[in-house]
């Protein structure tokens, strides 16, 4: 989101209000004056304007004023008064022009063409207070610009408080001079101001300000009024896309962004430029990456996955490519990682080795100390060391020099021990202590010890809470959630649920209820109170509980390494299933797990959701769908035994 614009300094030295809207707007009027006249005035009026103009064109300006005087007294509507003013300004008249509009607002008090014309007389001679006053009425308005540059120029002078540059007395208090903060500019009463003063500079920066105030106050239908019909700059179009994306507009964000892409010309060379040949090539270069890494985000939020990594490609191929003088340092540092880390994850979903180890080394060329990019490589290391052995048929394959296009794909991945893992972490740590490596140090030392027994491995666990106790039973969050998978694994469900609950009635106190309050949970928290009470054969409150995670969470998050959340909603989703199953609510169950299974975009979790609707087909005689799940489940899958054989038993 663009930070603020407006400051003192910025008031005082660039005021980019358009003087051409009052110009093209006396023009307009002049025409209208001589060329139709009201039914009160009639032609006549218009007839002697005419001769007010013959007498200016022939140089006869006294006679003019003398003639223009005369009548003026008979203009009665707004835009005749407007067409006396005009000619008065002309012949340089001005004490006589201001005179028909003090006496045109009497007559017709707020009249926006009036005010409008009148606030620029003042502003143009500096008096602000009374321009202020004039043009008030005209605020949200098609002429609140005025209101606008009045407000903000009177500010900027120093004399006033912000209450009177609202609502500004007739004279200044002597000597009085007001220290002006930026932090004023921030306040809502100026959101009006900013929107209007757009509307007159077409400047994208005055609707930032506007944008800016009410996002940060939570305004978010506000803004969405705001929006202009037509986005034409393209730092604009770049404002409004992360406007409708934290909006969850997603749909319209990706309108934006496509035009706003459209729109930019860069090519190769471009990004390879050594130096930046101008501050819009610079400014398009920052953009084009930016755009496009929200438009990735944009993608996979809206379910399309692959045109989600098409975009994360792209930028990846770019940033080999890109001078480093035109990549903005924080782009650099904070969004690109994430932008790896999502193209990582989605290969981790596809079950795609190769390319997760391609991304994980140009990751850490660039990010060897960032935190989730270890975690990371730490993740695909443990999956490398889970990975089955090769089974008989296998072996028997490579024994005869053969090896099936999987196992070509295999061998291109170089084998990533533990201790490669733990070293990058470790050399981490040493630099700065972070929890979430902390754990990941255990995880990926657990794994390297995988013939310890279960209760050395719970005794980790304990070792572990010790350490990073914050409290009385209170723990960091990943701390806890890893100590907890790590006791349930290893046989200490136990020990596992009197810590879990412990740790909540700490935090909550010895009366808070779960089912009642499952809002006051996090996510994790949510799912390990889910599955505490499924175990405990509480099918009411773990049915509770699965439904309140896939209903809150189910919008995708956009960025997929942290994808917890979304395979979290996977996992509930299956569980009420089979919670529903249990219930005999089979129609119920397959609907979830169908919902389950459009979710995933992990292949083995998809085969393993599409053996269960397998199952409860065959339960209801759908012989024809259980079939159809079954047969994608094993091109998912063709190692899921269990598929195969309720695939015979359904084709004999």
């Amino acid at each position: 989101m663009p930070s603020l614009i407006t400051s003192e300094k910025n008031l005082r030295c660039k005021t980019i209000f358009l003087r051409i809207c009052v110009t093209l707007f006396l023009a307009v009027s002049l025409i209208a004056v001589t060329g139709c006249s009201s039914h009160s005035e009639g032609a006549s009026f218009t007839t002697r304007l005419d001769e007010v103009d013959a007498f200016i064109s022939s140089g006869d300006l006294s006679g003019a004023v003398k003639l223009l005087d005369d009548v003026s007294k008979e203009a009665y509507s707004a835009y005749s008064r407007l067409g006396v003013y005009k000619r008065y300004m002309l012949l340089g008249e001005t004490e006589r022009a201001e005179k028909v509009l003090v006496k045109g607002l009497k007559k017709l008090p707020h009249n926006p063409e009036l005010s409008a014309v009148y606030a620029d007389f003042l502003l143009r001679q500096n008096r602000l207070r009374e321009a202020v006053r004039v043009s008030s009425c005209l605020s949200e308005t098609e002429y609140g610009s005025f209101y606008s540059e009045a407000v903000l120029r009177l500010l900027a002078t120093g004399t006033v408080t912000e209450d009177e540059a609202f609502n500004p007395p007739k004279r200044q208090k002597k000597n009085q001079q007001v220290n002006i903060t930026p932090q004023m500019y921030h306040e809502d009463r100026f959101v009006t101001l900013y929107a209007d003063a757009y509307k007159a500079a077409s400047d994208w920066r005055w609707m930032g300000n506007a944008v800016t105030i009410c996002m940060m106050s939570g305004e978010t239908e506000r803004v969405l009024l705001l929006k202009p019909r037509v986005l034409n700059a393209l730092q604009e179009k770049l404002l409004w896309s992360f406007v409708l994306y934290d909006t969850e507009r997603y749909a319209d964000c990706l309108n934006v962004l496509l035009t706003a892409r459209d729109a930019l010309t860069i090519t190769p060379e471009t990004l390879a430029s050594p130096v930046a040949k101008s501050v819009t090539m610079r400014e398009n270069v920052a953009t084009y990456f930016e755009l496009c890494a929200l438009l990735s985000d944009v993608y996979y939020i809206l379910g399309s996955d692959d045109a989600s990594e098409i975009e994360r490609a792209k930028l990846i191929a770019d940033l080999k490519n890109v001078s480093p003088a035109l990549l903005p340092e924080a782009f650099a540092q904070r969004v690109m990682p994430l932008v790896y880390l999502n193209s990582i994850a989605h290969a981790r979903a596809q079950e795609n080795a190769l390319q997760q180890y391609q991304l994980l080394e140009l990751a850490l060329t660039h990010f060897d100390s960032n935190r989730d990019v270890l975690a990371a490589f730490g993740q695909f290391a443990l999956d490398l060391a889970a990975r089955p052995e090769e089974d008989e048929f296998l072996a028997q394959l490579r024994e005869a020099g053969l090896r099936t296009k999987a196992m070509e794909e295999a061998d291109k991945v170089p084998d990533i021990a533990l201790e490669e893992a733990l070293a990058y972490v470790d050399e981490s740590l040493a630099h700065n202590r972070d929890v979430p490596l902390v754990v990941l140090r255990e995880e990926l030392n657990d794994a390297a010890h995988v013939s310890e027994r279960k209760e050395v491995k719970a005794a980790h666990a304990w070792t572990l809470l010790e350490r990073e106790e914050t409290g009385t039973n209170a723990y960091p969050d990943e701390v806890l959630s890893y100590a907890l998978s790590r006791l349930v694994q290893n046989g200490s469900y136990d020990d596992a649920r009197d810590l879990f609950y412990r740790t909540i009635y700490a935090s909550f106190g010895n009366d808070f209820d779960i089912a009642g309050h499952p809002e006051q949970l996090n996510l994790w928290q949510a799912e390990y109170a889910a599955y505490f009470a499924g175990c405990d054969g509480n099918a009411k409150l773990s049915r509770t509980l699965y439904s309140y995670i896939a209903d809150t969470f189910e919008n995708r998050t956009a960025t997929l390494h942290s994808a917890g959340q979304n395979e979290s909603v996977v996992n509930a989703l299956v569980n009420l299933a089979l919670i529903q199953a249990s219930l005999s609510e089979d129609m119920l169950a397959v609907q979830t797990l169908n919902k389950a299974s459009a979710k995933t975009l992990n292949i083995r979790t998809k085969a393993e959701i599409l053996y269960r609707l397998a199952v409860l087909y065959r339960g209801q005689g759908d012989k024809r769908n259980a079939l159809r799940s079954l047969q994608y489940s094993l091109a998912l899958n063709p190692g899921l035994g269990k598929a195969h054989l309720l695939l015979k038993e359904l084709e004999k």
